[in-house]
């Protein structure tokens, strides 16, 4: 007979009532997932440490004012104001961020991409009158530079300038910036006192005075010794106001030692472009002696060497490589091989046009 309980009708059409309760004899050892497979990674697998780390190396740059940065940890992860794609995630960043290299850290320095080459050229119009450079540089890979910052307090002349390498240029790049802007404080310094300076003015120019030296300093233990002589510093007299060169190398500029300073400033627009193009050919005529005697020398020892051939295996045989050179000499096979190569690669680079050889150099 049917149940006159709805409630007992809808439990048997259910078979609610047929289920054992758990209180009468309940489950042992329940595992509702006893292979162990989580819904999320077996659709997207976890990463490894590897396949991370060359997400990181292949990712692009990131455009910000017209300018291209490589993204740093929360770029990759879609978290930056700059960056809203999730390359990596945070937890992947988090698991692994001991041991993932990145290749920008820290807070980026966005300056707009005209402003500091426009600030540049308006200081040097100020103080120089207008810009001189090295003809043909991207052939010779040299540059005109200043050894010192650009104020109208010291203007720049012939010697306080010379020719660069390129390469230690843009190293010195970020020291000169610094040099730059506490010399452009000793000024502003000088021009809103009264000389002889005293109490706060004349401690202010003083420590101002010991930053630019220590900014010096810092440039040669940093990049080199080779650099000495290559950035210089100015002493403010706190007496007089008298802006004193330091640090740099008369003997390396364009006037040397013996010739007087030409201001720049002083110049003519024309006296300007005369003196850049023959400082330009002056300097590609030195580097073409300069090449060819190398290149005579050079191929003289590697011919020389060959004669000395039967030697170079007995050396070999008796001492393996033991002694491989004598004062640069090649004593052993290998060594000669070795030397023949890199000055056959050597005189292509010093003689080709496209890489700023000898051919490049007669114009």
């Amino acid at each position: 007979m049917p149940s006159t309980d709805i409630k007992d009708y809808w439990r048997r059409s259910w078979g609610i009532g047929d289920r054992v309760g758990f209180a009468d004899e309940p489950l042992k050892n329940f595992n509702r997932n006893p292979v162990g497979i989580n819904q999320y990674t077996k659709l997207k697998p976890a990463r490894t440490l590897v396949e991370i780390q060359a997400i990181i190396d292949n990712a692009p740059t990131i455009e910000i004012d017209g300018k291209f940065f490589e993204q740093t940890a929360k770029d990759l992860q879609g978290t930056s104001e700059y960056s809203g794609k999730e390359l990596i995630t945070r937890k992947e960043h988090e698991k692994y961020k001991d041991k993932l290299k990145y290749k920008s850290t820290g807070k980026r320095k966005i300056v707009s991409p005209n402003q500091t080459n426009i600030k540049r050229y308006e200081t040097i119009k100020k103080v120089q009158g207008s810009n001189i450079s090295m003809i043909g540089s991207g052939q010779t890979g040299k540059q005109f530079s200043h050894v010192y910052p650009l104020i109208e307090d010291a203007p720049p002349g012939t010697k306080t300038t010379f020719v660069i390498d390129a390469k230690m240029n843009r190293k010195l790049e970020g020291f000169n910036r610094i040099g730059q802007e506490i010399a452009e404080e000793q000024s502003l310094l000088k021009k809103n006192n009264k000389f002889p300076l005293t109490g706060e003015a004349k401690k202010q120019m003083e420590i101002l005075n010991g930053r630019a030296k220590l900014n010096a300093r810092n440039a040669i233990n940093t990049l080199g010794k080779n650099f000495k002589g290559q950035i210089g510093y100015f002493q403010v007299d706190v007496e007089t106001g008298i802006f004193k060169n330091k640090a740099g190398n008369y003997k390396m500029s364009f006037a040397g030692l013996k010739d007087k300073d030409e201001i720049y400033k002083d110049m003519s627009g024309k006296e300007r472009k005369d003196f850049e193009r023959t400082q330009s050919k002056k300097f590609k005529n030195k580097e073409i002696k300069q090449t060819a005697k190398f290149l005579t020398k050079k191929g003289a020892k590697t011919a020389a060497a060959k004669f000395l051939l039967p030697l170079m295996f007995m050396n070999k045989m008796a001492f393996g490589d033991r002694f491989k050179t004598l004062y640069g000499f090649p004593l052993t096979p290998d060594e000669d091989a070795r030397q023949t190569n890199e000055f056959l690669k050597m005189l292509g680079d010093k003689v080709s046009y496209f890489k700023g050889g000898i051919a490049s150099l007669k114009k």
